[in-house]
């Protein structure tokens, strides 16, 4: 891989992917859905990648069509983040899907990569079916990665482990209630994207299902967390069936629960205390 585009490159999931493909020296194009496309942190996100001289934003408007037969370039979709930010309409829109075709017919040698949540299938994401069509072809080198539950820093409050988190910090509970959390697994998305990218650099194509290699992990991180109480609503998820033709492959490295998830809590105490100074700094300017 010379190359790398990520569409959702300042999401969860998408950001962790683009900050490992930096530090493995792959320039990397993060795509922005402009105005459409809201994000947390967005600036504190930019500051954190911005370092990076093979790092650029760039509008999904300006993608471009012309044909680079020397690079070989991975397009990453992350409808993964997407789809748990309830925003997976904004990957429905002609308007979005259009450059993106566009950008995938004109290219030679590119690699398609989608990153999906669990127990979701193909024929089930609301997109352009010309899309789709373009990971089953068979003369297109296609990666799908189906996840569980994702943890770590830059989590998104419609997962339930950051919704309790935030709680700690006096911040009230989130009411959608994570209904789209599968929590029959559940990884750090450090290991997840290490795991990611050994496969993706491996370039064989096919349908995979990652998983943490544990039963009843999920609870175990869920106790950690003192998270019980909250996890009756999620019961529903965990009895979906995973229906499909899976390369199942277990992440290559299981961080210790006690690490992974103080690492998220001491990310999110700073979270805090910089949107307090900034608050401060407003009033004060004012």
């Amino acid at each position: 891989m010379d190359k790398a585009i990520v569409i959702g490159a300042y999401h969860f999931l998408g950001f962790h992917v683009c900050n490992t493909l930096l530090n493995k020296g792959i320039e990397v194009t993060g795509i922005l859905l402009n105005e459409m496309d809201k994000i947390p942190f967005l600036d504190e996100k930019r500051m954190e990648v911005g370092r990076n001289a093979n790092f650029h934003e760039q509008s999904i408007f300006k993608l471009g069509h012309a044909s680079d037969k020397t690079t070989k370039i991975t397009l990453m979709i992350s409808y993964y983040d997407f789809y748990m930010l309830h925003r997976e309409a904004l990957l429905a829109d002609n308007k979005i899907l259009k450059p993106i075709m566009e950008y995938i017919e004109h290219q030679e040698q590119l690699n398609l990569v989608l990153f999906l949540p669990m127990p979701m299938q193909m024929q089930e994401i609301g997109v352009n079916g010309h899309l789709i069509e373009s990971f089953r072809n068979p003369s297109t080198n296609a990666q799908l990665f189906h996840l569980p539950s994702l943890y770590g820093t830059w989590q998104p409050s419609t997962f339930l482990f950051q919704q309790v988190i935030r709680s700690k910090f006096g911040k009230s509970m989130n009411k959608m209630k994570s209904t789209r959390e599968w929590t029959k697994d559940i990884i750090f998305v450090d290991d997840a994207v290490e795991t990611l990218m050994e496969l993706i650099e491996n370039g064989n194509s096919g349908n995979f299902l990652l998983e943490s290699g544990k039963e009843h992990y999920w609870e175990e991180c869920a106790r950690f967390l003192q998270a019980g109480e909250s996890f009756n609503h999620q019961k529903s998820l965990r009895n979906i069936k995973v229906n499909g033709d899976f390369t199942t492959v277990s992440v290559k490295r299981l961080s210790s629960i006690s690490e992974s998830l103080s690492i998220q809590i001491e990310h999110e105490r700073w979270l805090d205390q910089s949107s307090m100074i900034n608050s401060e700094t407003e009033k004060g300017g004012n």
